[in-house]
Order: C-alpha cells, then structure tokens, then sequence
C-alpha cells in the first residue's frame, strides 16, 4: 500500500536533506525546513523509520487521490498517449513548418517528444516552451501544448506570419526584410496590413 507521510528529523544527527539522497524510491511531494511530506510504501517508509527519521502517517495515496483526481477531472487532461497522439497529428498537418523529435526516454521508458515549429536555419533566435517536467502538474502539458496547437494552426494568419516576416530582419546590416518564407494566405494578409 502506498502512503502519504510527514518526516522530520529526529535531531541534528539526522538532517532532512540526507533522506533526498538516499535512492529509497520515494516520491517527495514536499520540502519545508523542518519537515518533508513523501510517498511511500510501507516497506519505504519503515526504511526511514529505522535510519532514525520520525515518520508520521497522514493518509493512504488512493483516498487522497480521490478527492481531487477524480476520473472526471483527470479526463480533461492529455494522458500520454493522446499528448502522443495529438503531437502526431500537428506535426503532420504542416510539415513544412514542424518536425516531432523523440529526444530521449522516462525512467518509465515512454517517449519525450519536442514539437519543433519555425525556421530551422542556423543563427535564427529559437525559444524554447517546457511542459511535464514535474509530477502532478497537469497543466504543465496543457499549457505548451495549447501553444503549439496555435502557433501551427493559425501559422498562415497575422499577425503571426507577420512576426516570422519581420524577425528575418533582425540583424542584417542593411536593415531590409530577409526573403520572406511563409505561406501565400499570409502573404497577401501582411500586403494587405503593410503601408504602401
């Protein structure tokens, strides 16, 4: 069975920070200084107990799940395989423009995608957007996804088009517009919006 506890030092001797070291395989939810709230097994967190930390059991992981992760909430949201999914379907839709990478894998082993979008010539400014790089933030995925799905889907449309023409002038000496690389759609939007 898998718990929720609060350890705390049982002295000097025993200081919190060691416990973040020791590969026990423990999931630390939570880190105060006088306290770490960690989930655990019970074998895990009778581990502690005997390398002299004080563990205080708060509550079972499933019931405490249940009260804000309900199925209906958890729907909302990408599982890993939909994020794939989804992922899949953009970097399809416009593959001038996008390229899916796998960049490596979890220690779960599923794949780490990036969705590159834009230029990939050398010496063009790049930004990179970050999302699921912490356990139980959700809206980490939601987030750089939603991006991404706006940055392709309306990549033809001002002013987004607009912002990919412009940054082709950024540092050129004589200060002109590089060779515009968009789509026709937003071509004739930014001739449309340009002053004659």
């Amino acid at each position: 069975m898998s718990l929720i506890a609060k350890v705390t030092s049982s002295g000097p001797q025993k200081p919190l920070g060691d416990v973040l070291r020791v590969p026990l395989g423990i999931d630390v939810w939570e880190v105060k200084p006088d306290h770490l709230i960690l989930r655990g097994t019970e074998a895990q967190l009778d581990r502690l107990s005997r390398m002299g930390y004080l563990v205080e059991q708060l509550e079972d992981v499933a019931r405490h799940l249940s009260t804000f992760a309900a199925t209906e909430a958890a729907e909302q949201y990408h599982s890993a395989a939909s994020l794939e999914e989804e992922l899949r379907q953009l970097a399809e839709a416009k593959p001038n423009i996008t390229q899916l990478i796998e960049m490596g894998r979890s220690i779960e082993g599923r794949p780490i995608f990036a969705l590159r979008i834009g230029d990939r010539r050398g010496g063009v400014p790049k930004i990179l957007f970050m999302g699921c790089h912490h356990a139980r933030e959700w809206i980490a995925v939601e987030v750089p996804f939603l991006l991404a799905k706006e940055l392709v889907e309306r990549a033809d449309e001002a002013p987004i088009a607009r912002l990919a023409y412009e940054r082709r002038s950024l540092g050129r000496p004589d200060g002109q517009p590089g060779r515009p690389r968009i789509q026709s759609g937003a071509r004739a939007a930014l001739a449309q919006e340009s002053p004659a």
